[in-house]
Formats: structure tokens, C-alpha cells, sequence
């Protein structure tokens, strides 16, 4: 069979659900707040829970709203619809396949959209409908081993919402992830070979490039990580990341062990300028109270520079609590989070932190900061109301924006940095709120479950104007337990 484009075409199939006895939470799955909520009241489901996807398995009997909490968890998901319209109507539907057998998980997610936006899938077959495979993967899970081949939505940092390093907000990671866990430390590492970049044969001259031939940079990823648990209510995460490519590159072996650090390699050896991140992370929970905190490296200046090179960094800060003021079944959740002008961008266009033009890291990418709210009322056992509050400050950064200096400067005195490392003008404001309630229903004797999950409000938009919203999401799952 042969088609004239590249399109992918999703094919109708049976779905199989066989032996079913674990429930998959992801990172873009509304459930994920769920997980933490738990972890928050004293009831934590994984051990390590800065590292997503959750493989959540053996639900211990709770009482009262944890029990309400955990009900909702034990479904797996088959069909999902994605909804939201304010001055774009926009419709995502997928549907999910999703067998177990032992230590082996099978995931097959494709996806359909309607309509126009800016978030992957973009292309549209026959100028209909955007296709593409939000997650196909298999999972090798035997003990305290985890191997996962294939594509998934992969994030590490303490925020359920959306993290610095790995927020897994861009399009959905094609590779190698595997991860050991042992009683006070977890390793995980991830490998993943990127897109193509064509770009011109690199010579800088100040802010930009001059073009002399064509070449087909190959771009490669690759994440080391590890958890430490000093106390079952501490958890610390250090990070390294590095993209590196070029026309000749091929995977870099040295960047494939685990236990090595990346910037002694490139710094001893020289001639490199792979682009290496940091980040550090951690979370303390105590009863009812959690305070997470999240710090990225992306260049940090040990010493005085020519150029006045910044130092490249963000940070976000989370505090949650469960019945405030005890206020009983409610939770309250706040977050702030601030990334500087430069970060994620780097001089050589195929090393810079995207995949597919969007940001590997957090999905507002560079220049900005942010701070969320959101207050959730548990009413009953199948019903929570919710409000939510968003504040965005976004300078003109991007990861595309093209240093103001060239590398290896030729000149002297050579160019320099600007002063302003944060919010660059001109800086746009964004207004985000939102009350919206969830539905969790189940029938057929149990078997089956239909959550919903609504809500309405206005945005301000960077014109000033103020914009109704509507979004909802519909999720279809399936238990055994009613078999």
C-alpha cells in the first residue's frame, strides 16, 4: 500500500484488556493530581514519584476520602475525548489498548484531532483530521527493573504539573527508558534518537548565521537520573541531560552509561559543544502537607566572562495541602515557577532543548514566570467542584531565539549579553481562570466507569481581551473487578 503523504493513518482495532491487575498514570492524565493528592494524606502509591509514568499496583483498603480517592485509580483507561473551545474549537480523541500478562504491559494509543492549534499533532490528512500515536510501547517491569521501548509521554520532577528538565509536554518521546529501584536510591535513564534538522553550515557573525551549504544535522538525546529516599517523607533527584548532533554524529557511548557525569567528558577532552542541562529537584511530605521545589541548570557562570554570559536558570517552588484550616475533603495546591531569558536556547540549531519545534523542557519554553492556584472540594464519593487561577508574564525569549553573540568572538571588545536576563521586552500578560467539576461513575457491575471532567472560565489574551473558555474531558475506562 502505497500513500502520496506521510501521514499516519490510524487503523481501527479490537481492543484487547487481558489480566489486567496494575493501572498506568500519566503525566497527561488529569488522575496524575489524584496520585499526589494520596501522597499528600499519608497514602503514597509509588515510592519514587518524581519519576513518570506510574506503574500503580497491589491498592491497599482505605477509609473515608482516601478510599474515595483510590476508587477512581483502580480503572484503566480505553477511550478518552479531549475537548476545549475559546477562540479555537479544538477536538482530540484517543483510544487506548493496554494488556498486561505478567511483568508485561502493552500500550497502543493513537490519536485523532479536529481542528487548529499550535499543539502536536499540526499536520492534517486530507485537511481533515491530525493523526499520529500518542503513546506505543512495551513495558518489561520484573521486580524492581523497569525497561520501557517505544513512545510515551515521559516527565521527571516533583510538579504534577508541568516540570523544567522533562515535563513531557512535548510530543511524545520515540526510545529507551529503564529505571532500577533500590531501598534509598533509584536510577533511571533515557535515550532517545530526535528529528532531523536541516540547517546551513554554522558561521556566526554577532546575532546571525551566514549561509553557505546545507547539511542534515543528526540529533540525539540522552538523560541520566537519580533518586535518593534518605526518609520515606524525603525525596532528592539530581538530573544531567545533554542533545548533541552534528551531520556525522552517531550515538556517543559515553553518553549511554549511567553513571558517568557528561560535562567532565566534554570539558577534558575539548572540541565539544554539546549542550549539557542540570537540574536538582526534591520534595518533603508530611501529613496533610507537601513542598516541592524544582532547580535547572542550563549555564551557570563560575567566573567573569568577555561577553557577559548570564547565568541560565529557573526554578518553580509547589506547596499542597489537604484540609486547610480543616476544611474537610479539600485540597489546595499552589506553584510558582520562574525561567530566565536564555535557558534552553543554545548556538548551534540542533542542540538547542526541543523536539519537533517544542520545548523538551517546560512547554512556555524561556523568559517567563507563572503562578497557579487550584482549590478542589471532594463533595462525594463521584463528585469534586474545582476553581483555578493562572498568572503568566512571557518576555519575547524562545528556545529558537539566536544568541547575540557568536561563539568565538573575533572581535574586541567583543559583543555582549544584554543586561536584561528575564522577561525581555516586549513582555505579554496572560490571565487564566477556571471552575469546573469531576464525575466518576461506574456500571455494568462495575466493570465499567465514565469520568467527566468539565470546566468553564475566561482567559485574557495578550491583546487584552477577555475570552470565554469551555473545555471538558471524557475518559471511558475498564476494571476487572466487576468480572
Amino acid at each position: 500500500m502505497r500513500f502520496k503523504h506521510k501521514e499516519l493513518i490510524v487503523i481501527p482495532f479490537v481492543l484487547f484488556a487481558l489480566n489486567v491487575c496494575a493501572t498506568n498514570v500519566f503525566i497527561d492524565d488529569p488522575l496524575i493530581e489524584t496520585v499526589e493528592e494520596l501522597r499528600v494524606r499519608g497514602v503514597p502509591l509509588v515510592k519514587y514519584p518524581n519519576v513518570k509514568p506510574y506503574l500503580l499496583k497491589d491498592f491497599l483498603e482505605q477509609q473515608g476520602i482516601n478510599k474515595w480517592l483510590i476508587s477512581r485509580l483502580v480503572p484503566k483507561t480505553i477511550l478518552k475525548l479531549d475537548s476545549k473551545c475559546d477562540s479555537i474549537k479544538v477536538t482530540r480523541l484517543s483510544i487506548s489498548a493496554d494488556y498486561e500478562n505478567g511483568w508485561v504491559n502493552i500500550i497502543l494509543e493513537p490519536i485523532a484531532k479536529f481542528g487548529d492549534d499550535n499543539i502536536w499533532p499540526t499536520r492534517k490528512f486530507k485537511g481533515i483530521v491530525s493523526t499520529d500515536y500518542e503513546r506505543a510501547s512495551i513495558r518489561f517491569s520484573p521486580q524492581n527493573f523497569s525497561l520501557i521501548l517505544g513512545r510515551e509521554r515521559f516527565a521527571f520532577g516533583p510538579s504534577p504539573r508541568y516540570n523544567l528538565l522533562l515535563s513531557g509536554y512535548s510530543p511524545p518521546i520515540d526510545g529507551l527508558f529503564w529505571s532500577y529501584e533500590a531501598p534509598k536510591f533509584k536510577l533511571s535513564f533515557l535515550f532517545s534518537r530526535l528529528e532531523d534538522i536541516w540547517t546551513d553550515t554554522l558561521e556566526f557573525e554577532g546575532d546571525s548565521v551566514r549561509q553557505l551549504e546545507p547539511m542534515n544535522s543528526r540529533r540525539f538525546l540522552s538523560i541520566r537520573r537519580i533518586d535518593f529516599l534518605p526518609k520515606d517523607w524525603i525525596n532528592i533527584g539530581l538530573t544531567e541531560a545533554v542533545i548533541y548532533g552534528g551531520p556525522e554524529r552517531f550515538p556517543d557511548f559515553y553518553y549511554l552509561n549511567p553513571l558517568t557525569l557528561n560535562y567532565p567528558y566534554q570539558f577534558t577532552r575539548g572540541g565539544f559543544d554539546d549542550n549539557i542541562l542540570w537540574d536538582v529537584d526534591g520534595r518533603i511530605d508530611f501529613k496533610n502537607f507537601g513542598i516541592y521545589g524544582e532547580f535547572i541548570i542550563d549555564d551557570f557562570q563560575y567566573g567573569s566572562t568577555r561577553q557577559k554570559d548570564p547565568n541560565q536558570t529557573g526554578f518553580l517552588i509547589g506547596l499542597e495541602l489537604a484540609d486547610p484550616l480543616k476544611f474537610a475533603h479539600t485540597f489546595l495546591w499552589l506553584e510558582y515557577t520562574r525561567i530566565t531569558r536564555w535557558v534552553y536556547t543554545y548556538f548551534i540549531p540542533s542542540e538547542r532543548y526541543e523536539y519537533l519545534g517544542y520545548p523538551i523542557g517546560h512547554p512556555l519554553g524561556p523568559d517567563f514566570d507563572n503562578i497557579f492556584m487550584k482549590f478542589t472540594y471532594h463533595f462525594k464519593p463521584q463528585i469534586d467542584f474545582y476553581g483555578t487561577f493562572s498568572y503568566t508574564r512571557h518576555g519575547a525569549g524562545k528556545v529558537e531565539t539566536l544568541w547575540p553573540i557568536p561563539e568565538h568572538p573575533r572581535e574586541s571588545p567583543p559583543p555582549y549579553f544584554p543586561d536584561n536576563n528575564f522577561l525581555s521586552e516586549p513582555v505579554h500578560t496572560y490571565l487564566d481562570v477556571n471552575f469546573g467539576f469531576n464525575i466518576f461513575k461506574t456500571f455494568y457491575k462495575q466493570a465499567m466507569s465514565l469520568q467527566f471532567f468539565p470546566k468553564v472560565g475566561f482567559c485574557k489574551s495578550s491583546e487584552g481581551k477577555y475570552l470565554p473558555v469551555f473545555k471538558f474531558t471524557i475518559k471511558l475506562c475498564s476494571s476487572t473487578d466487576g468480572l
